[in-house]
């Protein structure tokens, strides 16, 4: 359907039959956009500029036709595309001791089942628990193969997925390393689980962030477990399966469990609520160069929101909000929240990224008025309580301190370091500029995108020395940036660093929790 040359009106109408005779919810996103485009959310316009764009995440040749033609999206593309231009997805042909391997995987039904009766506390075997272990430098050794594979096969096969990930992440394999040093640090740890804690508390923020229910994991695990018996070949024998199996349920009930604690938690907050949530957008304005700050109010005015004095919406600073723009097929994107807690409005900030599918509709088409849904703020780069705090960032990565010193107790504030292209582009620059009762310093790096890594050490090893190893040092920026004052800073002996990156919500380089 929608690779013939058709009418908007005429495909419309074939969607509609489409949707009426389905006995069944499809789950692949071309079935979706049938259904969203019959129901008129999805925007027939959009769901070509979308088209094009998902043809170009997956990196394949494909034609396009003229304006009224609909090219193939997502599944249907990917997999017309396979045989034409040799993708390498699950389809490749494999030996009958693979399907043997294979068939221990468990079907959703009985991953489901294993969920609901699995003891998350000790129902892993010790033998299991050792046979992974023995078996970490194996899998670690094809684990960017693995991941090269699970995407796309999850993709092709559990196309409403790509609706959780952000395509950029993926193209720069910074979804791939994340996934990956996850399972290292988590089979590392099988047997004492408390230390794969402080990634299991990022993940779940992140989860709840995205509103991830639980039979996704099993999507999650099937995909997984088929990318590691397809890379790892006949090495990876029929007792290891089973093996990575049950550890790899193990997690999923953790995560589970761990998650479904954090969203009932923050539901409880104040202001707090499950799952999505409609908001309008009430407020948009531009405060530097390429950078708007928006303002959303809850369509639904609950008893809390009826005076702002009764408390808003509580988070803790730091935390962000994540969007999503229902009938534009963009997945979710997530923003520090820069309002203050305890308001009736929720606001973040936004710098256009060159060729950003989400800011440049943000930037560009979104309007106020328009709606949107938002998770529950989460996050876990928020300041500890009275203890002193120094604030090293660099572009856009002023926004969670910004947060901060809108709501830190002055006293504990030690020092602010930012670095930015110009005082044009910087966010917040009166803020920071104002706070003279601070120590702060802000440089400004001309045409140059990033600093020099010498100006970098220069300034982090002048700020370490004034302001003492004691403190906690909370970082911001891009991961170059980052790595180079995270080394500054332990080259004094400092081991408070909390870095926050703006992607996959982990934190590779810096602890989690003292």
């Amino acid at each position: 359907l929608t690779q013939c040359d058709l009418t908007n009106s005429a495909r419309i109408k074939m969607a509609t039959a489409f949707a009426r005779f389905s006995s069944k919810p499809y789950s692949g996103t071309a079935s979706l956009a049938m259904r969203q485009l019959a129901t008129g959310e999805l925007n027939a316009g959009r769901y070509l500029k979308n088209s094009r764009r998902y043809a170009s995440y997956f990196r394949t040749p494909t034609a396009f036709g003229k304006k009224k033609k609909i090219t193939c999206s997502n599944q249907c593309l990917r997999s017309n595309l396979i045989s034409q231009h040799g993708l390498r997805t699950s389809s490749r042909l494999i030996h009958v001791d693979a399907k043997n391997r294979s068939s221990l995987i468990l079907e959703p039904k009985q991953f489901a089942e294993k969920i609901s009766h699995l003891d998350s506390h000790g129902s892993i075997s010790v033998e299991s628990i050792k046979l992974v272990q023995d078996t970490i430098p194996m899998v670690m050794e094809h684990i960017d193969e693995i991941t090269e594979v699970f995407y796309p096969r999850m993709f092709d096969h559990n196309s409403e997925m790509l609706f959780y990930f952000n395509e950029a992440n993926q193209r720069n394999h910074m979804q791939q390393k994340a996934i990956a040093r996850a399972v290292m640090v988590w089979a590392k740890h099988l047997h004492e689980p408390d230390k794969f804690k402080g990634l299991l508390d990022v993940i779940s923020h992140r989860h709840v962030a995205l509103y991830v229910t639980q039979d996704l994991y099993s999507i999650i695990y099937d995909n997984f477990m088929h990318s590691m018996t397809q890379v790892l070949g006949g090495n990876f024998t029929s007792d290891m399966v089973t093996a990575w199996s049950d550890a790899f349920i193990w997690l999923c009930k953790m995560c589970i469990e761990n998650e479904a604690a954090l969203a009932k938690a923050y539901e409880k907050r104040q202001g707090g609520w499950a799952g999505e949530r409609k908001f309008k957008l009430v407020g948009k304005r531009k405060i530097a160069e390429t950078t708007i700050q928006f303002d959303f109010s809850p369509v639904d005015l609950l008893p809390w929101h009826q005076n702002a004095e009764d408390g808003g919406i509580y988070f803790d600073p730091g935390q962000y909000l994540t969007i999503r723009i229902p009938g534009t097929g963009l997945s979710p994107r997530h923003y520090t929240v820069t309002s203050l807690p305890g308001q009736n409005v929720l606001q973040c900030v936004s710098r256009l990224v060159p060729n950003g599918a989400v800011s440049s509709y943000m930037h560009e088409e979104f309007l106020i008025g328009d709606r949107c849904l938002l998770t529950v703020p989460c996050g876990l780069f928020t300041p500890y309580p009275k203890s002193d705090m120094v604030m090293i960032s660099a572009g856009i990565g002023i926004t969670p301190m910004y947060a901060f010193l809108n709501t830190v107790e002055r006293k504990y504030i030690k020092g602010i370091l930012h670095f930015d292209q110009s005082a044009e582009r910087m966010a917040f620059r009166d803020a920071i500029e104002g706070a003279t009762d601070l120590d702060t310093k802000i440089i400004f790096t001309g045409d140059e995108r990033f600093a020099e890594q010498k100006d970098i050490e220069t300034e982090t090893n002048v700020l370490a020395i004034r302001a003492g190893i004691d403190a906690d040092y909370y970082v911001c920026g891009p991961l170059p940036f980052m790595d180079v004052v995270k080394k500054t800073l332990q080259s004094h002996g400092i081991k408070n660093v909390f870095c926050h990156h703006f992607g996959t919500g982990t934190e590779p380089m810096c602890p989690f929790r003292r």
